[in-house]
């Protein structure tokens, strides 16, 4: 029993080491993550503890991504808006270029546009057609204070911050995945306080298992933010950071409700997470409303990849595009140059000074001392 007691002060600190590597093992493997399956848990619950962070790590890797896109809007009299998409994007940097290939209207049915932001300025060029050159329409830089307030406790957008918005609203383009008709994304739906899983189950959709959420959301038409929709369905895959699959929803606009269907394609193959590659929006009026006109089917079309580095700052700048810098960021670096260039003149005529001083005192009879 001695020889026991002994040994505790060995066996001890071996045992806590033993346990604390256990724990380690059991994270690794999943044991009590946040996106970890739970024995016993309800597929709803699940839903809502795993799906928000799928889709925030899912934003990450959406913010890397470069390439094309198009999207198309046909009504029920034809094609109305067709418009190709090129975006670009670092970790401080956005660019989008857009060009028109039909427009619901005759104002500039070919206009082609470039957005951009970089950490100093941000600027957008336009062109009346493919064919045409760039010309600047607008250059903002990020230190311009915001514009005075034309109504009291209101707080104007700086000019920089408006482009940079219009640049990340191009940018929802590419995010169809997370998005539903009308801007709204799966992280902003269910975050509504509205918001109520009624039903989940497992579901095979085109031979992927997936999760289908059935789900509430009434809520009046005029509560701010703006969010028509009111129920639905959801197919969700949650081996793809729970990208949207499908949906079928009913949205509620001043002029009466709405079904609308959602169908997306994605690839994963040569890609740690899913790349978008496609969606089909459709809507139609029912209700007192069925047959209508205002019915429209919305398509986008992507070509997106990672690229293994990611595009350098100098590729958003107006030099890129074969413009000047910002008159105010080139000055900026003259005024350095002009300071540097007036201490250097002080010190020179300092210097004369002097040395005229100096050549005046030796200048001078000596003074003799009195006898």
């Amino acid at each position: 029993m001695s020889s026991l007691l002994a040994r505790l002060p060995i066996f001890l600190p071996a045992t806590l080491v033993f346990l604390v590597a256990a724990e380690i093992a059991a994270d690794a493997r999943g044991g009590d993550a946040p996106t970890a399956v739970r024995e016993g848990e309800p597929l709803s619950s699940r839903f809502l503890r795993e799906a928000p962070l799928a889709w925030a790590e899912y934003e990450k890797f959406l913010g890397r991504l470069q390439g094309r896109l198009t999207a198309r809007l046909v009504v029920s009299d034809g094609e109305k808006l067709h418009v190709a998409f090129e975006i670009k994007q670092n970790e401080q940097c956005q660019l989008c270029t857009t060009q028109r290939k039909s427009w619901p209207t005759n104002d500039k049915p070919t206009l082609g546009e470039v957005f951009t932001w970089n950490p100093d300025y941000a600027f957008t060029l336009q062109r009346p057609a493919e064919s045409n050159p760039w010309f600047i329409s607008r250059v903002a830089l990020a230190s311009e204070p915001p514009p005075p307030a034309l109504v009291e406790g209101a707080k104007p957008r700086r000019a920089f911050q408006a482009v940079k918005d219009e640049v990340q609203d191009r940018f929802r383009a590419s995010r169809f995945l997370l998005m539903l008709h009308g801007g709204v994304s799966l992280s902003q739906l269910t975050q509504m306080p509205s918001f109520r899983v009624v039903s989940a189950s497992q579901v095979v959709d085109d031979g992927v298992p997936a999760i289908q959420i059935q789900f509430d959301n009434p809520h009046p038409l005029e509560q701010p933010p703006f969010v028509p929709i009111q129920r639905g369905t959801m197919t969700l895959d949650p081996q793809a950071s729970w990208c949207l699959r499908s949906a079928d929803m009913e949205y509620l606009y001043a002029s009466g409700p709405k079904r609308v269907r959602v169908r997306t394609a994605y690839k994963t193959a040569g890609s740690p997470l899913p790349l978008p590659v496609s969606a089909v929006t459709t809507g139609e009026p029912t209700g007192s409303s069925a047959g209508a006109a205002g019915s429209y089917r919305h398509e986008f079309q992507a070509e997106l990849h990672e690229p293994q580095q990611l595009p350098a700052n100098d590729a958003f700048t107006l030099t890129a595009f074969g413009f000047r810098e910002p008159e105010q960021l080139r000055t900026g670096g003259s005024w350095l140059f002009l300071w540097l260039g007036a201490i250097g003149l002080v010190c020179v005529i300092a210097g004369l000074w002097l040395r005229r001083r100096l050549r005046a005192g030796a200048a001078l009879p000596p003074v003799r001392a009195p006898r």
